[in-house]
């Protein structure tokens, strides 16, 4: 069975923890990414490299995968609710970003310097270092005021709220907007 994933949203971090269909719905929820095929297949639809997209086909990447997921998600949960980070969590992420920087370099071409990761570094490795980085990161930007869950009904999946606004209520209007707006409406016939 192929899986379709997420549009990748722009931050590697956030897509990372939407590979859980309905997070929050218990009787529903499926995990797109349930071996390390999966995780090597997401990662590749997200863009990294083909050299660290199959890093991630080891069993040990996938475990680490999705306890890097969980971790994430459990910090983005605090921060849509302006709740203070689990330190747990935190201290976990923490841990992740320390060691990513272990495997950075910095190196120079033509005058311009830029990080780059080692040459030891797996290709899994860089790939769950990647999206460690970013999640501290959104976590330390303004963005993370803008962080929401989407309110559809069990889907769990997280977003930036990027508009002009600062209202959006759904991952997608498509799916989760179109599900809430279709429900609505036979309500309101059901009772004419």
């Amino acid at each position: 069975m192929a899986v379709a994933f997420a549009d990748p949203s722009g931050s590697r971090a956030i897509d990372l923890v939407n590979t859980v269909d309905w997070r929050d719905d218990p009787e529903r929820r499926v995990d797109l990414m349930p071996t390390a095929t999966a995780l090597a297949a997401w990662a590749s639809h997200e863009g990294f490299a083909a050299a660290d997209a199959n890093g991630c086909r080891l069993p040990d990447c996938h475990r680490r995968a999705v306890a890097l997921r969980e971790t994430v998600a459990t910090l983005l949960r605090a921060a849509t609710r302006g709740r203070p980070l689990p330190p747990a969590e935190l201290s976990e992420l923490s841990r992740w970003n320390q060691e990513a920087w272990r495997h950075r370099v910095l190196t120079s071409r033509q005058a311009t310097a830029a990080w780059h990761w080692s040459a030891r570094t797996s290709g899994g490795d860089r790939t769950l270092f990647t999206i460690a980085l970013d999640a501290a990161e959104l976590l330390l930007s303004p963005d993370r005021r803008r962080i929401r869950v989407c309110e559809g009904g069990g889907c769990g999946w997280f977003f930036i709220d990027r508009s002009k606004a600062g209202r959006r209520r759904w991952c997608n209007m498509g799916v989760c907007g179109n599900r809430v707006k279709v429900r609505s409406y036979r309500q309101r016939v059901a009772r004419v």
